[in-house]
C-alpha cells in the first residue's frame, strides 16, 4: 500500500513522525542496491563517454578534505561541503537550505520539505526568484526548481542502508538485508523518500537524482516511478572522484539526462493570458446562482498561478511536427504522495487545438504481464491498456455518464541529439509543406537544440532487477514493475466529489455514478475497480441549457478507468499489484489486497480474489458515506466524527503487506457502525440510502429483523435508486454543505486528508522555470506565440476568429475537417438522452459552440497585467444571474 492509495483520503497523522515511516515502508518493497557507484555514473549520465568532456574539471584530489568524516551536528558538515562544492558543476550553485524549508503546499508547514543542500541551476535561480533566506546566508527550499538535492546526516552510523561485504555472493545478496531496521532510521529514510515525492510531484519530471550523506560516507540515488536504484557506499575523503565526477557529468547532460520531460516547457506570456481567461471563463459556466466575485476568484488559484504556466507538447499524428498541439496547464487538482506507482496529475487545462478547457490527465500506466494460454503468450496488443482505449470501447457500449476521450498518447521520450546556431539571415528559409513559417518577426540569432522524440517515456529501475548487485531481489520482484508514461484529454471538466455543495448533490451523483457502473458491466462486461470521490466529477455542462433546472445539482460522471478490468476475460493477464484506495475497497478486497502481493492469509480467510460488481458498489456506498460525514450536516462531536472515520483507515501490515478491513466486515454482517448513526444524521434521507443500499449488496447476517434481499445485482438496485430520488429528491437540501474538517481544525489539522483542506497545490513546474529567456524555442513555436500574441481580446475569448492565420495554423484546420474522428480519437454519433429526475443529459461528441458555452462579457480582464497577478475585477451578481449558461 502506497501514501498515494492510503492517505489522499486517510486520517493517519500527516506530521513528519507518522508520515516518514509510512514512505520509509513503502519504499523498502522498491529500492534496489548496492550499485557500483562507476556503473551508476556511467550509466545515468554518461561518464566515460564522448558526451562528457575531459578538459576543464577541476582536479578532484583533496576536493572535500575539509568535510569532517563525521560530526555533532549536521551543520558542521554541510557548511563545509557547500563550500566545497561550488564551482564544481558549471551553471549550477549549492545553497544551505536546510533551516529554509518550503511551505508552499496545501499543507503549508504540515508537510513542509527543506533538503540540507539544495543544487539550483543558475538560471532558475536568475528567473525564478528563488528568495535569499532570512539570514542572507542561503536560499529558500524550492522543489519546483531544485535540480537535485543533498540529505546529510551527521554519522556514518545513521546510514539508511548496509553494504553486503566483500566478496559475499549473488546468492547471498539475495538474502541480505540491504535497508536497516530501527525507528529512527525509518524516519530519517522517510525524510530521505519524502523529498523526492515532493520533486517529482512539483516538476515534470521523468526520473530525478539525490544524493545521500552520512558523515562523508555518500551515496547516489536515482528515483523514478518504478522504484530507485542506491549505490554503494564510498568516502567522498578519500575517493573524492566518484562525487567529482558526478557533478561534472551532471553539468554538461542535457535536461533529458538529468531527468526533465522536454515535451513540457512554460508557456509563453501570451499563452498565460489566454489560459487564465478561459479558465476563468469556464469557472463561471460551473458556479451556483449564490456565488460573487470572491468565490470565483478562490476558484481560479485553484487551477492557475501567476507565472507558472506550463504548455505541453501534444502531436497530433506522427505527420505533424510535436510543436503543432500545445495544452496550457498551471496548478493540479490532484497530486501523487508516493514516489513510485501510477503518480496521477489532473488539471483544468486549455487545448490550444480544440480551442477550449478540457481535463488532462497525467500518469504512468503499468503495462501487465502477457499470459501464457495453451503455451503461447497473449500479447497485450490483443486487449485493452489504455485507459482511453477501455474509456473508447465503453463509450460504443453506450455506457452513460463518463468522459469522452478528446486525445490520448503514450509520451514520447526525447532527446537532444545536437544544438545548431538559427541566424536571423536564415529565417526566410524555414518553412513547412504550405510555404513560410514565420515572415513577421526578428527571432535573431540563436542556439536550436534539435530534439529527437523516440518511443515511450518508461520507467528504467525495473531493468536492473537482475543486476548482480541486488539484494533482497526475490522480495523486489512483485513491486518494481515497468511503467509508461501516459497522458489523455477528456471533455468532462469539473469539480470532485469532495466539492459537493448539498446532500442533493451527494446522492444525486451516487445515482448517475451508479448508472455508469451498471452499464459498465451490464452492455461493456467491465468492472470499474478504483472508487473514490476524486473519481467522480460533478460537471455542469454548459451545452445543455436545461440541465438540472428543477434540482440545482451538477451531475456525476465517472472518471479514472486505468484500473478497469474485464469481468471474466478470455485471457486474464496478471497485474501488477493494484493501488487502489484503501479506504473505499470492499471488505473483502481489504483483506484480500495481501494476496494479490504475493502474501498469505490465516486460515480463517477463505475469500475469493476475484473482484467482483458487488465489490464495486460496496465501494460507491463507503463513498457517500465518507463525503456525507464530512461534508454535510449531522450531530456527530469531532470526538464522535474522528473515530468514526477509522472506520475507513483500520488496517494492519503482516510481511510488508497490507491487510484489515475488519470495521467493515462487522458492519456488513451486524451493520453495528452505520445503524449507530442512523440518528445523527441532518439530514434523515442520507441513514436511509446507506443503510438501504448495504441490504442490497450485503445483507445483513445477524440482526433482528433479519435484512436479506438477496438482489446485489445492479438490474435490481437501480430501479430503487430510482424510486428513492423521485420519493425524496424534491426535499433534498440543495445548499447544506458543512465542513466539518474547517470547523473543528484543533481535531483534525495534523490529520486530514491534504484534498479536505481546500488550499490549492502548488503549480508543476517545467525546466527552464517561468520567466526565463527560452533559448532553442522552435522557429515553429514562435509562430504559435506570435498567433496567441495577435489575438484582441474578443479573440482569446473565442468570440470571433482572427483573420490571416499561419500556414501552420491552415494545416491543422485542415486536419480537422479532412479526419475528425482521428483527431478526436473516437466516433460516436450525438444523442439526448432522459435522466431520471428531469435531467437531460447529451451524451455527444459534436463541437462545442464557444459563443453559447461561454459569457467572455461576464468577467473583464485587463490583458496588460493579467500576467502579474489575479485580476481585482469584480463580477456582478445582477449581471451574471441574467447572462449565465442558461442551467439557473
Amino acid at each position: 500500500m502506497t501514501e498515494s492509495s492510503s492517505q489522499n483520503y486517510g486520517f493517519l497523522g500527516k506530521k513528519a513522525e507518522a508520515r516518514y515511516p509510512r514512505l520509509a515502508a513503502e519504499a523498502s518493497t522498491w529500492i534496489l542496491g548496492p550499485m557500483p557507484p562507476y556503473d551508476f555514473l556511467q550509466k545515468f549520465l554518461g561518464y566515460d563517454t564522448d558526451k562528457v568532456p575531459s578538459t576543464g574539471q577541476l582536479p578532484s584530489k583533496d576536493a572535500f578534505e575539509s568535510v569532517p568524516s563525521h560530526a555533532k551536528r549536521e551543520s558542521d558538515i554541510y557548511e563545509k561541503l557547500a563550500v566545497a562544492l561550488n564551482g564544481r558543476c558549471p551553471g549550477f550553485s549549492f545553497h544551505i537550505t536546510a533551516n529554509h524549508a518550503d511551505a508552499t503546499g496545501p499543507g503549508e508547514k504540515l508537510g513542509s520539505t527543506k533538503p540540507d543542500i539544495c543544487c539550483y541551476a543558475q538560471q532558475h535561480i536568475d528567473a525564478s526568484n528563488v528568495p535569499l533566506s532570512k539570514d542572507g546566508k542561503g536560499r529558500v527550499s524550492h522543489m519546483g526548481c531544485v535540480a537535485f538535492y543533498f540529505e546529510i546526516k551527521a554519522s556514518p552510523s545513521q546510514d539508511f542502508f548496509e553494504d553486503p561485504k566483500p566478496g559475499t555472493t549473488v546468492q547471498q545478496r539475495d538474502s541480505h538485508k540491504f535497508i536497516r531496521d530501527g525507528d529512527k532510521r525509518a524516519e530519517d529514510f522517510g525524510q530521505a523518500v519524502n523529498y523526492a515525492v515532493e520533486t517529482c510531484k512539483r516538476q515534470h519530471r521523468h526520473c530525478c537524482y539525490s544524493i545521500s550523506m552520512s558523515g562523508s560516507s555518500t551515496r547516489f540515488i536515482r528515483w523514478d516511478r518504478a522504484g530507485a536504484v542506491v549505490t554503494e557506499a564510498f568516502d567522498i575523503r578519500t575517493q573524492p572522484t566518484h562525487l567529482c565526477a558526478f557533478l561534472w557529468c551532471f553539468a554538461h547532460a542535457s535536461d533529458a539526462e538529468r531527468g526533465y520531460d522536454l515535451t513540457v516547457e512554460p508557456a509563453s506570456p501570451a499563452e498565460e493570458i489566454l489560459f487564465r481567461n478561459a479558465i476563468a471563463k469556464h469557472i463561471i459556466t460551473q458556479l451556483p446562482p449564490w456565488s460573487t466575485a470572491g468565490d470565483h476568484q478562490t476558484e481560479l488559484n485553484k487551477h492557475y498561478e501567476p507565472n507558472a504556466v506550463t504548455a505541453i507538447f501534444l502531436p497530433l499524428d506522427p505527420g505533424f511536427d510535436i510543436n503543432l498541439r500545445r495544452v496550457l496547464v498551471s496548478r493540479p487538482l490532484a497530486t501523487p504522495l508516493s514516489v513510485v506507482g501510477r503518480c496521477t496529475r489532473t488539471y483544468w487545462a486549455y487545448d490550444t487545438f480544440l480551442k477550449r478547457v478540457v481535463l488532462l490527465k497525467d500518469t504512468w500506466r503499468s503495462e501487465p504481464n502477457d499470459p501464457v494460454v495453451d503455451g503461447t503468450a497473449v500479447s497485450s496488443d490483443e486487449r485493452l491498456v489504455r485507459e482511453g482505449d477501455i474509456l473508447l470501447y465503453l463509450r460504443k457500449k453506450n455506457v452513460r455518464n463518463i468522459p469522452t476521450v478528446e486525445y490520448q498518447e503514450d509520451v514520447p521520450s526525447t532527446t537532444i541529439v545536437e544544438t545548431v546556431t538559427f541566424e536571423a539571415d536564415d529565417e526566410q528559409n524555414v518553412q513547412d509543406d504550405d510555404g513560410v513559417l514565420s515572415d513577421d518577426e526578428d527571432l535573431g540569432d540563436q542556439d536550436l537544440p534539435t530534439i529527437e522524440y523516440g518511443d515511450t517515456q518508461t520507467t528504467q529501475t525495473q531493468r536492473f532487477l537482475s543486476a548482480w548487485w541486488v539484494c533482497n531481489r526475490s522480495s523486489r520482484e512483485p513491486y518494481v514493475n515497468e511503467r509508461k508514461h501516459y497522458r489523455m484529454l477528456s471533455n468532462i471538466v469539473g469539480a470532485s466529489l469532495v466539492e459537493l455543495r448539498s446532500t442533493a448533490e451527494l446522492l444525486y451523483a451516487a445515482y448517475d455514478v451508479f448508472q455508469a457502473l451498471r452499464d459498465a458491466y451490464d452492455l461493456a462486461n467491465y468492472l470499474h475497480r478504483d472508487l473514490t470521490p476524486g473519481n467522480i466529477v460533478l460537471f455542469n455542462d454548459p451545452r445543455v441549457g436545461e440541465l438540472a433546472d428543477a434540482h440545482m445539482v451538477r451531475k456525476g460522471y465517472l472518471i479514472d478507468w486505468d484500473l478497469a478490468a474485464e469481468v471474466k476475460p478470455k485471457h486474464p493477464h496478471r497485474d501488477v499489484p493494484v493501488s487502489a484506495t484503501w479506504q473505499f475497497l470492499s471488505a473483502a478486497l481489504c483483506i484480500n489486497l495481501r494476496l494479490a502481493h504475493g502474501g498469505t492469509l490465516p486460515l480463517r480467510y477463505k475469500f475469493s480474489l476475484e473482484h467482483t460488481i458487488r465489490d464495486d458498489m460496496e465501494s460507491m456506498i463507503y463513498v457517500v458515506l465518507y463525503c456525507a460525514l464530512l461534508w454535510t450536516p449531522h450531530k456527530l462531536s469531532p470526538e464522535e466524527l474522528a473515530n468514526t472515520m477509522m472506520f475507513f483507515d483500520a488496517y494492519d501490515t503482516l510481511e510488508n503487506v497490507p491487510t484489515g478491513g475488519d470495521p467493515k466486515s462487522m458492519n456488513l454482517r451486524t451493520r453495528r457502525h452505520t445503524d449507530r448513526l442512523t440518528d445523527k444524521w441532518a439530514v434523515p434521507q442520507t441513514g436511509i440510502w446507506v443503510n438501504i443500499m448495504l441490504d442490497y449488496v450485503h445483507p445483513a447476517a445477524k440482526i433482528t429483523p433479519p435484512r436479506r434481499f438477496n438482489k446485489s445485482q445492479p438490474k435490481y438496485v437501480e430501479p430503487w435508486l430510482s424510486k428513492f430520488l423521485k420519493k425524496h429528491g424534491a426535499a433534498l437540501p440543495r445548499n447544506d454543505r458543512f465542513d466539518h474538517v474547517a470547523h473543528h481544525p484543533e481535531k483534525f489539522s495534523d490529520k486530514a486528508p491534504l484534498a479536505s483542506r481546500g488550499r490549492p497545490n502548488q503549480a508543476t513546474h517545467a525546466s527552464p522555470p517561468m520567466g526565463d529567456v527560452r533559448k532553442g524555442k522552435s522557429p515553429i513555436k514562435r509562430q504559435v506565440d506570435s498567433d496567441v500574441e495577435g489575438q484582441t481580446d474578443s479573440d482569446v475569448e473565442g468570440d470571433a476568429e482572427r483573420e490571416g492565420k499561419s500556414p501552420i495554423k491552415r494545416r491543422a484546420d485542415t486536419y480537422v475537417e479532412g479526419d475528425a474522428k482521428r483527431a478526436r480519437g473516437h466516433d460516436s454519433d450525438s444523442t439526448l438522452r432522459p435522466h431520471t429526475g428531469g435531467r437531460t443529459v447529451m451524451d455527444s461528441d459534436e463541437e462545442w459552440d464557444e459563443e453559447r458555452s461561454y459569457s467572455p462579457q461576464l468577467y473583464d480582464y485587463d490583458t496588460a497585467s493579467a500576467a502579474s497577478g489575479p485580476s481585482t475585477s469584480t463580477l456582478t451578481t445582477s449581471r451574471y444571474s441574467a447572462q449565465g449558461t442558461g442551467r439557473w
